[in-house]
């Protein structure tokens, strides 16, 4: 079975429990489109995204390339990111999240590469919480600077 196909399917397997649960949301009068209807969207776009795999796999009979490493070096970046979020804070641990995900990611670390991670980072934290904390009132996970 093509590796697509598979990951459609591994797809669909986690959509479709994660749409199930969202039928039991609680329903919240000052909600104009409900609780559920964000989570069902994004579960809808992603469940789209594994059915065109599942059909695409079937499709494509071409070699597949092996996986590369560092696509699971990254999974596992952002586990560990998503656990110690709540404990270390947002404005403390995603620079570091950014700066060490695109350093992995950009394959050769020169110079250039440790700056422009660094300013990717430092703003895209900035930018980000500024408008989730400050624009949307988003309350982020503030960890060791409570």
């Amino acid at each position: 079975m093509p590796q697509d196909r598979k990951f459609g399917i591994l797809i669909l397997a986690i959509c479709v429990p994660l749409f199930i649960e969202t039928l039991y949301f609680p329903t919240r009068m000052y909600v104009p489109l409900g609780v559920a209807f964000w989570p069902r969207l994004l579960l809808g776009f992603l469940a789209g995204c594994g059915v065109f795999l599942v059909i695409r796999g079937s499709l494509d009979a071409g070699p597949f390339d092996r996986l590369n490493p560092k696509a699971f070096i990254a999974v596992g970046i952002a586990m560990v990111y998503v656990v110690l979020l709540d404990a270390i804070g947002y404005l403390l641990l995603t620079p570091v999240f950014l700066f060490v995900g695109s350093c992995i990611l950009a394959g050769k670390i020169d110079r250039k590469q440790i700056v422009t991670a660094t300013i990717v980072a430092v703003l895209g934290t900035g930018i980000t919480y500024l408008v989730f904390h400050d624009g949307l009132y988003v309350q982020l996970p503030e960890g060791l600077l409570y």
